[in-house]
Parts: structure tokens; sequence; C-alpha cells
């Protein structure tokens, strides 16, 4: 009896477990769906943003206009922006994340560079920092907090970039997310920020040519403009990959706990058919004893 009583009990508990997970899947497929289309309109105002910056950015260096965040300081901050999700049970996504991350800053440190490493995200600030006590050039830092809408972290990844630029120096900016393409696809991007020109050739199709054909008056001046403009489309490229960064969490999550369903459900249908066994052969043998003991008399 004691066998069955153990039994009964892994088979409460597994259904309790398939009970939560099946309802984490729902949950996850009704939020996947509304920052999947935020993930998508976002996409082409970020790439408008980002060509325009490239070009401005490019023109300014074939005019030779010095620049911070186009001719960096190699003995500035080299930053790694790691892009995690708050909370775990979405399989490997967040496993993935960190492991491009990982590489990036140790590819950074064998240049003997300091890296600034800027967490959004829960999980990739606990991995981040247990590897900072083994790497002196490493410095981890948590942006924003865990209910944070994704404007108001990049605003704080903005800031504390104005805030390293201004103590410190950018060397680069380095963006490490998941850009979302499916429920069961979400691929590990790295997006260079700064330096501003990254690689944009004169017939890159993606860099647009400014024309100057009008007078354009500003109170600021050029460099002042320049610099806001850098850092919105910093932000914005950063909004961005956290809504990309969401929808594939949720889109992990739903699909994780797809297949926790069905593996409960499977362990389910054994532990149920081990149940039966036993008990089965648990009365067949109370039987034979009965019958042996009236055989006996």
């Amino acid at each position: 009896m004691s066998q069955l009583k153990v039994l009964r009990n892994r088979i409460g508990s597994v259904r309790s477990t398939r009970k939560i997970t099946s309802a984490m899947k729902m949950v996850a497929a009704a939020r996947l769906r509304r920052a999947q289309n935020a993930a998508v309109d976002a996409r082409a105002h970020v790439e408008s943003v980002r060509a325009s910056m490239r070009s401005l950015a490019h023109e300014r260096k074939s005019l030779q206009q010095p620049h911070p965040l186009i001719d960096c300081p190699s003995q500035g901050a080299h930053v790694v922006i790691c892009m995690t999700s708050a909370r775990g049970l979405c399989g490997s996504f967040n496993a993935n994340i960190l492991r491009t991350a990982k590489k990036v800053i140790l590819a950074k440190g064998e240049q003997k560079a300091s890296v600034w490493v800027l967490c959004v995200g829960n999980k990739g600030y606990q991995s981040l920092s247990a590897m900072a006590r083994l790497y002196p050039f490493m410095a981890v830092e948590k942006i924003g907090g865990d209910k944070d809408t994704p404007e108001e972290a990049s605003q704080a990844l903005e800031a504390r970039l104005r805030d390293i630029m201004a103590n410190k120096g950018l060397g680069s900016v380095q963006l490490i997310f998941a850009e979302f393409r499916s429920a069961i696809a979400q691929v590990v991007t790295s997006h260079v920020l700064v330096p501003l020109d990254d690689g944009a050739q004169e017939d890159d199709e993606s860099v647009t040519s400014l024309k100057r054909d009008g007078v354009h008056l500003i109170e600021a001046d050029e460099d002042s403009v320049f610099d806001d403009f850098a850092f919105y489309s910093i932000r914005r490229r950063c909004y961005h990959a956290l809504l990309e960064t969401l929808a594939s969490e949720h889109g992990a999550r739903m699909t994780a706990m797809d297949s926790a369903t069905r593996n409960a459900g499977d362990m389910m249908s054994k532990l149920t058919l081990q149940y039966n066994r036993r008990r089965q052969a648990m009365i067949t043998r109370e039987l034979i004893e009965i019958i042996s003991g009236a055989e006996a008399l």
C-alpha cells in the first residue's frame, strides 16, 4: 500500500504542475501577440533612424570633423549592453544570450580593454555578476527595475551611457539581445551602437546621403544637435531591442511551457499505468491468498 500511496502522490504532483504550466502557456501566448505587434511596428522607424545616423556620421567623418562617438578613444570604456529576461521558465532563452555576451566580454578582455557591462533583466545580471568576480577588467551594473517599461529602461540606458561618456569616454558600445522571428525561433543578435559610423560605406544602400538644398537655421551649435540626435538614435535602438527581447521571451516561454505541459501529460500516463499495474498485482495476490487459505481449510 505504501508504494501505491507514493505513486498517487506523484500523480497528484504532476497533475498540479501540468495545470501551472498550461496556465503559464496561455498567459505567454496572450502577451506574445501584443509584444510581437509592438516589435514589428517599431522596426521600420528604427531602421530609418539608424540609416540617418549612419549617414550623418559618415558625412561628418568624410569632412574630417572629429567626434567622440565616431572617433572613439581606445582607452575609453567598452560597454556591453546585455538584455535578458527578469524571470526564468523560458527554456534556453537566457542561456543563449549570455553565451554570446560572455564571448564578447572575454574577447574585449583579451584586448586588455576595460569592459563595462550594463544588464537589463535580472537573469543576465545574476550570471554576469558571478563572472565579474573572476575577471577584474569587468564592471557589471543593472539598469532599471524588473517592472520598468521598455521606454523607461531605454531612457535609463541613455542616461548611463552619457555618464560613462562624460567620465571615462566611450571606446565602443555593443548591444546584445534576442531578435524575434517566431514563437519557436529567437535569434541572438549583436549590434554595434558606437562608433556611430559602424563600417558604413558610400555605396551602402542603408546610408542615405544628405542633400543640403536649402538653408536650415538652428539655434544650437552643430555639435550639440549631433550629440542629441546620436543619443536619440541609441535610445531608439535600445528601445526596439527591448521590444524584440520581450517578444522573444514570451515566445520562448510559451514554447517551453507547451513542451512542459505535454511532458507532464506523458508522465501522468506512465505513472497511471504503473499505478494500475501494481494495484492489479496486489489485488491478484490477495485473491490468491484468500483462495489458498480456503482450500487449506
